[in-house]
């Protein structure tokens, strides 16, 4: 079929126009009005124009395994600060809309604000208020029992807080090495979600849920990390790079100096003892107030010290400075060189 074009400030007729379209051929009947002929036969997916996905599936997988390794990293860390075992385990990873993030946020809760110098934008890290007086009452030496009431926290225990928000963000900056070096600094800890601002309402930001066990205690801490801040390293949140990255490599002698210096932050608990004994289970339950117990030993001259489970030293007790203190007299075993400074 020959068809002449016309030149060009020429106007097409209705007619023309309709001869036109008569022409064209149509598969499968005509389509329906207001939808093109083209899309007949595909599948349609629903689009939300205001809540559009910015990460890939693939994406989601990588930020999972990374904060994984965050967790691993922080539940190591924290159990040594508050000496009692801690562990994280992440949730769920989901991206939604920065707003809805923060509705969904206690009335009471503690929000750090935290740079990841050299990229651009701030993180939200948030830590539940009960959780974070349960810490703290590790931390001052209590056994981290439940909080009843609503409190309200004082200008010490923000800055004790803080500093558990640091030992969590160095986690951090360990599990994103193979992502980006980060740097993260908490530039601002509030106790109002309502009064932080990092993002627009609508921005999409990345949801990280982290369930926290400390003893008994269970509570939770969330990453908010917008799309402003992770866009420079998307392309290595890929799955191939991801697993590229993470294959073992040898250790250089800067690994092996920062886990030697991990180890010799970690906390080992020691004990000194005088003397035992041992009773039945009814002079146990019989046992009253001014009752004597006959302990083994020379008197309480020397104390067994001892390392976690292991016996590791010999001491004589006594005072130092109005409190008690064992100076060390031996070293048991043929480990010398491990004996704590």
């Amino acid at each position: 079929m020959g068809m002449t074009v016309k030149g060009r400030g020429e106007t097409l007729t209705q007619a023309e126009i309709e001869a036109l379209l008569a022409s064209l051929p149509l598969d499968q009947g005509e389509a329906p009005v207001g939808r093109p002929a083209a899309v007949l036969g595909r599948q349609v997916r629903k689009w939300d124009f205001r809540k559009p996905d910015k990460f890939s599936k693939d994406h989601l997988r990588s930020l999972l395994a990374l904060h994984q390794n965050l967790a691993r990293l922080a539940s190591s860390a924290l159990s040594a600060r508050l000496r009692t075992s801690v562990t994280l385990r992440v949730t769920s990873v989901d991206q939604g809309l920065y707003e809805e993030y923060i509705d969904l946020l206690p009335a009471q809760s503690v929000i750090n604000v935290v740079s990841l110098k050299p990229l651009e934008g701030s993180i939200l890290m948030e830590l539940q208020s009960e959780l974070a007086l349960v810490m703290l009452d590790r931390l001052l030496g209590g056994h981290g029992g439940p909080i009843g009431a609503k409190h309200e926290f004082t200008d010490i225990e923000i800055a004790l807080i803080r500093n558990l928000g640091r030992t969590v963000l160095e986690a951090l900056r360990e599990a994103w090495v193979n992502v980006a070096e980060v740097d993260p600094h908490i530039e601002d800890l509030l106790t109002s979600p309502h009064l932080v601002q990092i993002a627009s309402p609508t921005d999409i930001v990345v949801i990280v849920l982290l369930e926290v066990q400390v003893g008994e205690r269970l509570g939770t801490i969330s990453f908010c990390i917008p799309h402003l801040v992770l866009e420079p390293v998307m392309p290595r949140l890929s799955a191939q790079v991801w697993v590229a990255t993470n294959r073992r490599r040898p250790a250089t002698p800067e690994i092996r100096q920062q886990i030697l210096a991990n180890l010799r932050r970690a906390g080992v608990k020691l004990t000194a003892v005088l003397g035992e004994t041992s009773v039945t289970v009814r002079e146990l339950l019989d046992l009253q107030e001014g009752d004597v117990l006959l302990l083994s030993g020379d008197g309480g001259k020397r104390a067994r010290l001892w390392v976690g489970d292991r016996e590791k030293f010999v001491g004589v007790p006594g005072l130092v400075g109005g409190r008690l203190a064992v100076k060390i007299s031996e070293v048991r075993g043929d480990d010398r060189d491990d004996r704590p400074a």
